[in-house]
């Protein structure tokens, strides 16, 4: 890296952020991969840095709100929709698709994983949501709510890999 800064200097070429580059440490579990263009460093399988984020939420639908909203990224497999909910003790809370570690994604593969219907557990979502009692994360208070209700919860972040956001991550049966 150093000399590539030498050698940059030496013809005068300007590389945007190439000395924050040379001063970032990457850790060594991380790696990259080319995603849509976009070299995005992913560790324990999860999408890093603000081109990650980006592909994590994808394309921004609007006009959906509760069950359309579900119904919404159910069809399209991919993108977010911001404010699809509302909790009087949270405020608006956003739904994205996600992948295999948060959003609709995560939870329909870990409930067939662990052999419940998700179907089912998405079509609760808006009543668990609207009629849910609110209540901190004890694993991570202050950064995630729990909002439960009849034996189901829903856990919405209040930020989602470094970027805030009140975003539900996941929903299960107690």
């Amino acid at each position: 890296m150093q000399y590539l800064m030498r050698l940059c200097a030496d013809f005068n070429i300007k590389v945007p952020y190439l000395s924050r580059l040379a001063s970032t440490r990457f850790d060594e579990d991380v790696e990259f991969r080319n995603i849509n263009g976009a070299n995005v460093p992913i560790k324990n399988g999860k999408l890093q840095g603000e081109a990650g984020f980006n592909i994590l939420m994808g394309k921004e639908y609007t006009g959906y709100k509760g069950q359309a909203a579900i119904d919404k990224l159910l069809q399209e497999k991919q993108g977010h929709i911001k404010a699809a909910f509302y909790h009087d003790d949270i405020g608006d809370i956003d739904i994205f698709w996600g992948d295999e570690s948060a959003g609709i994604c995560h939870i329909i593969e870990e409930r067939k994983r662990r052999g419940d219907n998700p179907q089912k557990l998405l079509k609760e979502l808006p009543t668990i949501i609207e009629r849910g009692i609110v209540g901190e994360n004890a694993n991570f208070p202050g950064v995630r709510e729990n909002i439960i209700y009849k034996g189901r919860i829903v856990i919405v972040a209040y930020e989602l890999r470094g970027h805030e956001s009140s975003a539900i991550l996941t929903a299960f049966r107690t």
